[in-house]
């Protein structure tokens, strides 16, 4: 019973649940370097990335979790959103995709903040997502020509069951750092 105990502690605080001291590494720039522009998957419009540039923070994420995290098997920071893409009809859609592929994507377009965190509760279980917090002030602008206002750019690494959105309450944005 005591080498159970003496276990759980371990494993407890060997995991940290806060970086704040810096122990989390953010993944290096060239991680956010994108695949490709954007590409409309129909439901939202998406800005791919390498998934293996993320391992270790996505080993990290499980780590602060304590428990396996899903994911979706890729990489990609979501530009337009699924409710928002309701307000883009097909030729919005092509324009802001023409918008997008004009940045000039040899500077350095999205920059990590922080490793974030969210919870909620769906069926009476409390769920968890985790993600990179990052900056995207390109991005952002072409999102403010189309009217799109609100954006919490992030990256997701894991989650306890599905991922959780604006819509589950949970903001991805700076105050979600831990």
């Amino acid at each position: 019973m005591k080498i159970l105990i003496l276990l759980l502690v371990t494993l407890l605080f060997s995991h940290p649940s806060s970086y704040a001291d810096g122990s989390f590494k953010l993944p290096t720039n060239e991680a956010f370097v994108p695949v490709n522009h954007g590409f409309d998957q129909g439901t939202y419009i998406a800005i791919p990335l390498k998934l293996d540039a993320f391992a270790a923070a996505y080993a990290n994420a499980q780590a602060a979790a304590g428990s396996k995290l899903k994911n979706r098997g890729e990489a990609h920071m979501t530009v337009v959103t699924p409710p928002e893409m309701q307000s883009l009809d097909k030729s919005s859609r092509a324009k802001f995709l023409e918008q997008l592929n004009g940045i000039d994507w040899t500077q350095k377009i999205i920059t990590p903040i922080c490793l974030g965190r969210g919870f909620s509760d769906l069926d009476g279980q409390r769920e968890s997502t985790y993600f990179i917090v990052v900056d995207s002030p390109a991005v952002n602008a072409v999102r403010e020509k189309f009217g799109l206002k609100h954006f919490f750019p992030h990256i997701t690494l894991g989650f306890s069951k599905r991922d959780l959105h604006f819509e589950d309450g949970v903001v991805k944005d700076r105050k979600s750092c831990f």
